[in-house]
């Protein structure tokens, strides 16, 4: 888990104390690391002021690149590839931080934590029709973002989880969010960085996890 999400899950502990609803949606973008357009990636190191040297470096690391492809003792041709950071690269990674980091500016609320392909988006309240609101309103929102960054939103890994004290929770609540006319499912707890988060920030389902593997 990372600093921004040990900050959250801390705000969250608040809002529960100041009895509010969280409404949190955890996001998966569709083979994401593969969906970066390297014309949209360039101009947006422009953006952030990156040396005209610097982004010409970038320019031949991400120009001429090929795959080939080999099942047994079959290979294709080579193919040059036309979007995607190298995977399994510290560069790599560091791109696609920079390609997303717009994200958060898409949101009204700006309540997101962005961590790769797998990012949360929250928003409490006191009234849960005004959290599912502002959630679909931000949801959209980041449709919109990456239907122009050539990225989709996963919306059968897409999950919501509705964060509240044992009190505020005692009845089954609900809301419901669309991504591109598809309903995100209710789940209890969410498995976020290897950390399982509970609808009650309480540590049993992650606690049954380690267990589990210990056992094992």
């Amino acid at each position: 888990m990372n600093i921004s999400s040990i900050y959250i899950i801390d705000t969250w502990i608040k809002d529960i104390d100041n009895g509010k609803f969280i409404g949190t949606v955890f996001f998966d973008l569709k083979k994401a690391f593969d969906s970066v357009v390297y014309k949209i990636l360039l101009y947006k190191l422009k953006l952030y002021h990156i040396s005209a040297n610097s982004v010409s470096i970038f320019t031949s690391y991400l120009s001429n690149r090929k795959q080939q492809v080999k099942v047994g003792n079959v290979q294709s041709e080579f193919m040059e590839i036309k979007s995607g950071v190298p995977q399994v690269s510290i560069l790599g990674t560091l791109l696609f931080y920079i390609y997303i980091n717009d994200m958060d500016y898409s949101c009204p609320d700006l309540n997101t934590d962005l961590y790769s392909d797998d990012s949360t988006l929250f928003k409490s309240d006191t009234e849960l029709s005004k959290v599912e609101s502002h959630i679909q309103s931000n949801l959209d929102y980041i449709s919109k973002w990456c239907t122009y960054n050539n990225m989709a939103l996963h919306p059968q890994k897409t999950k919501c989880v509705i964060i509240g004290s044992k009190q505020k929770l005692i009845d089954d609540k609900h809301i419901t969010l669309k991504v591109n006319d598809n309903i995100l499912e209710i789940v209890r707890s969410q498995k976020v960085l290897a950390v399982y988060i509970g609808c009650n920030l309480s540590w049993h389902t992650h606690i049954d996890f380690v267990c589990k593997n210990l056992n094992n």
